[in-house]
């Protein structure tokens, strides 16, 4: 009896310690393994309207972004812009955040996406419809990873 007592204790404690090895154990470095999620960035969008030189000129609207991270100027666009959360817009495809710039049936979209685990600002094109072609929102292209 006390003997089945003893290898159940010793069983017990192999166990035991195979878990730790296998899933607790710190790495030679000291560094606990786990699995690693990159959450989203918390984006807000700002905006710098300069007002327009003339009625056929557009208005250019600096683009900042702020995260956790700080603050980074993305760039100066024509027309007016405003964060597509909140609009009719919706956010494309991989987009997590997003604002176009506007003007005169065209402009420019400036998302950020998640690409490969990581989070970019692209810019894109965006265009109306005409009778002769199909409207344009895409076409985009890398700035900076957040």
């Amino acid at each position: 009896m006390r003997l089945r007592v003893v290898l159940s204790i010793l069983a017990a404690l192999l166990i035991c310690t195979g878990v730790y090895l296998l899933l607790l154990k710190p790495d030679h470095d000291g560094v606990q393994k786990t699995s690693s999620v990159i959450m989203p960035p918390t984006v807000t969008w700002l905006f710098a309207e300069s007002a327009a030189a003339g009625p056929e000129t557009p208005p250019k609207t600096k683009v900042i972004i702020r995260t956790e991270r700080g603050l980074k100027d993305v760039g100066m666009y024509d027309g007016t812009c405003f964060d597509v959360a909140g609009s009719n817009w919706e956010l494309v495809s991989g987009e997590i955040s997003a604002v176009i710039c506007y003007w005169a049936g065209g402009g420019t979209e400036i998302g950020v996406f998640e690409e490969n685990g990581e989070y970019v600002v692209k810019e894109g094109v965006i265009e109306e419809p005409t009778e002769e072609t199909d409207g344009i929102r895409g076409v985009f292209k890398t700035l900076f990873v957040l």
